[in-house]
């Protein structure tokens, strides 16, 4: 068994962080996702760092929940395993997962916005931590002239996140090409809490379907958007693709898959 576990906002809900896509309090109901994109960091870097201070802040007080839980344990499970995760947070490290892809980047790390920096894409980045008293600075007087620096080139810092306008290759530790070959080999890939509406499910799907034994996969959530699964498939090319779905929350889900297996 060659496993491929593909998590989004779902997995962490229950740890209240709040979902993007789905229901009122989502991210981007709220929130226009102009605000996600590096023009608007260069148009309003102040107004975007504070509105991302704000999600880290929610993010850093979170703990994880069984879900996370589960997965640490089915990586220990399943020797060819791979978790990849769009979420930001850091609850999948903390509940013990190593195998582990952050497709998105992650909000305990940041680095300096100017191309050819050291601590710029394709391979730079920094502890957010080493730069906690400058952050605070920056909360109690939220201008340019405090926005933290890049240390090397003393260009504004950015967060360490894939934004809209961005591209999976933007930088190395995304590890975007890891994902593609695990997935074209993978023999089961499952979707656990996603709307499948990133362009790394849909490049899951095709490179785990397209093949003369393609992989088993499953949705899981408490609502499976078939539209949305249609929509990636249509992206990836693959209308007769089989999935089954499971409607079930992650918490709930992911500790019977892991004690299902272990029988």
């Amino acid at each position: 068994m060659q496993l491929l576990v593909v998590t989004g906002a779902g997995v962490s809900a229950a740890s209240g962080i709040p979902l993007f896509r789905v229901g009122a309090d989502a991210v981007w109901a709220k929130d226009t996702t102009e605000m996600g994109t590096s023009g608007f960091f260069r148009q309003a870097p102040v107004a975007q760092w504070r509105w991302y201070q704000e999600r880290f802040r929610s993010a850093s007080t979170a703990r994880p929940n069984a879900a996370h839980f589960a997965l640490a344990r089915l990586e220990e499970a399943v020797p060819d395993f791979l978790l990849v995760t769009q979420n930001i947070d850091k609850l999948h490290e903390e509940a013990g997962s190593r195998k582990l892809v952050k497709v998105h980047g992650s909000a305990d790390r940041v680095r300096c916005s100017k191309v050819g920096c050291k601590n710029a894409a394709p391979s730079g980045s920094l502890a957010k931590s080493d730069f906690d008293a400058d952050f605070q600075r920056f909360s109690d007087d939220p201008r340019r002239e405090t926005l933290p620096s890049c240390p090397a080139c003393g260009a504004l810092l950015r967060p360490h996140v894939l934004w809209f306008d961005e591209t999976y290759t933007e930088h190395d530790s995304y590890q975007f090409g890891r994902v593609a070959e695990f997935a074209s080999a993978a023999t089961d890939i499952y979707f656990i809490g996603t709307t499948l509406q990133v362009g790394v499910c849909a490049m899951v799907l095709e490179q785990g379907t397209r093949r003369a034994r393609p992989a088993q996969v499953t949705v899981v959530d408490p609502d499976p958007r078939v539209e949305h699964l249609q929509l990636a498939m249509r992206w990836s090319g693959l209308p007769d693709v089989r999935v089954d779905t499971v409607k079930a929350k992650a918490e709930k889900f992911l500790p019977r898959l892991v004690r299902e297996l272990g029988r």
